[in-house]
């Protein structure tokens, strides 16, 4: 699409801000709103391919549906004239939880637990609607500011949720794994299905990675970090950051125990427990104005980097 073209009367079109392998992102406009948004368009090749497209209007449906402050919001959905499928979304400023773990290793622990904090909250409101992420990992939390400069965490990418009272997973074939090996539960590598559980397991990665600086898992190859996952005690973090909290330590090893009946019981629990935790916490300051690159991210640059096919195994 070219610049200033208007999309179904809705839409003005600004400029491309990203290609990825499962399509494109355009940055646009509401015209009568005036509200910037994302457009996130599946290429003409992915669009033949069942399961991208399947995943895309998944994608559309669950977010647009749960409407809570900490997902990423989705606002419209349609085709275009050539029958490729394309979705509206909130336009947000940061960048991943990967792209800043990347540059900066190890976060503050007060952030780190904020940022826990408000994934869990999100994924609150998932589970009591019926709906298993099933892919939580730094790509999918994107760090935005609030009005006050403290960070604001926007989950992304409901392209593989499950939803609960289905009985069937049409996009799960028998024996095919979806999400992404290092932050997948046991039970999920195995193919034994998925529950709130498994995104608690996912959760557990993603903290002990804030705090750490690196996964709890690690192998020289898929099969080696797949079985790191499946039978492998998680080293303690402080073998990493030997000022974390015991507290902190404790809510890392629940969430990662291999059998999901010995972690918090559902995301609620969890986060009860993580909001009392950093009430407890005095030797931890009041979370600090995130930091933001030089040149700043937008969201529409990071949806193309999420937006590739999941990982099979």
């Amino acid at each position: 699409m070219a610049p200033n073209v208007i999309l179904e009367g809705r839409y003005r079109i600004h400029r491309i801000l990203g290609r990825g392998g499962m399509g494109t992102v355009y940055e646009g406009q509401h015209v009568q709103m005036g509200r910037p948004v994302a457009i996130k368009v599946l290429r003409s090749h992915r669009r033949r391919q069942g399961n991208s497209a399947q995943r895309l209007a998944r994608e559309a449906q669950i977010a647009g549906s749960l409407g809570h402050p900490h997902i990423c919001q989705v606002y419209d959905m349609g085709y275009l004239e050539d029958g490729s499928p394309y979705v509206v979304m909130e336009r947000l400023v940061g960048w991943t939880l990967a792209q800043r773990l990347s540059t900066e290793g190890a976060l503050p622990l007060d952030q780190a637990m904020l940022i826990l904090e408000q994934t869990l909250s999100a994924l609150h409101a998932a589970h009591r609607n019926g709906v298993i992420h099933r892919d939580i990992k730094p790509d999918n939390v994107f760090l935005t500011m609030d009005a006050t400069g403290m960070p604001f965490v926007k989950v992304l990418d409901f392209g593989l949720a499950k939803l609960v009272q289905s009985n069937r997973d049409s996009y799960t074939d028998p024996g095919v794994v979806l999400g992404t090996p290092a932050y997948m539960a046991p039970e999920q590598l195995l193919g034994l299905g998925a529950d709130e559980r498994t995104d608690i397991f996912a959760c557990g990665v993603v903290l002990f990675e804030m705090v750490a600086g690196r996964p709890p898992f690690v192998g020289k190859d898929h099969a080696a970090l797949c079985a790191a996952i499946a039978h492998a005690t998680p080293p303690d973090p402080r073998e990493f950051r030997r000022e974390t909290p015991e507290s902190i330590v404790e809510v890392i090893q629940r969430a990662l125990v291999k059998r999901p009946a010995g972690r918090f019981g559902d995301v609620q629990e969890f986060l009860v427990h993580v909001r009392n935790l950093r009430g407890a916490l005095s030797d931890l300051p009041p979370p600090r104005t995130l930091p933001f690159p030089s040149q700043g991210l937008s969201s529409d640059e990071i949806l193309v980097t999420i937006d590739e096919e999941p990982t099979l195994s």
